[in-house]
């Protein structure tokens, strides 16, 4: 991240091969939770930085399944930028349209743009539709009816458009991703 570049060579696939390989391109919930889980643990360590990192460019063909252990590898670092908390500087606006929300426009994004970045992967995991359209995302159940109520509601917030809406962090999503996992969403 910082210090110079490095090159590694990541032996796998990336996650849009890996979607379009399955029926509809529709990968099982089970299998986008655990995925899910694995990107999250990666945004905690990058947004954990001083100053944090932020990816801004969250997408099935930028996540690598590494072939030797199944582990989920962010790959493509090319545009990840630190943000300066309470910075007004703008950063350039960049990323891919139909996966950025508003503020990677406007070049202010922020650790909550890869949680929307994030969600819109999920979604496009869950029902093998690819967002060609910015900021457009039907309910996950329309398009695919066997997503549970409880992951649709996850990727759902992830996609808030406000980002004040969405997750206020990679923690409270994975929170709320291992809750619905271990069957304790909505129980107190």
């Amino acid at each position: 991240i910082s210090g110079g570049a490095y090159l590694y060579f990541v032996q796998g696939k990336d996650l849009d091969t890996i979607m379009r390989g399955h029926e509809g391109g529709r990968v099982p919930e089970p299998v986008v939770i655990e995925w899910t889980k694995e990107i999250l643990d990666a945004l905690i360590y990058l947004h954990g930085h001083n100053p944090p990192v932020v990816y801004r460019d969250m997408k099935p063909g930028n996540v690598m399944l590494r072939s030797s252990d199944n582990k989920i590898i962010l790959v493509d670092f090319g545009i990840a930028r630190t943000i300066e908390p309470g910075g007004d500087k703008a950063k350039t606006a960049i990323g891919t349209p139909g996966f950025s929300p508003p503020e990677i426009f406007e070049g202010r994004p922020e650790e909550r743009t890869d949680i929307y970045s994030l969600g819109a992967t999920m979604h496009c995991l869950l029902t093998g539709i690819v967002p060609l359209t910015p900021f457009v995302f039907k309910p996950v159940r329309m398009l695919n009816p066997s997503v549970s109520p409880a992951l649709e509601a996850v990727v759902m917030h992830a996609l808030t458009i406000d980002i004040a809406g969405r997750y206020g962090s990679a923690e409270e999503m994975k929170k709320a991703l291992t809750e619905l996992s271990e069957g304790t969403a909505g129980k107190t």
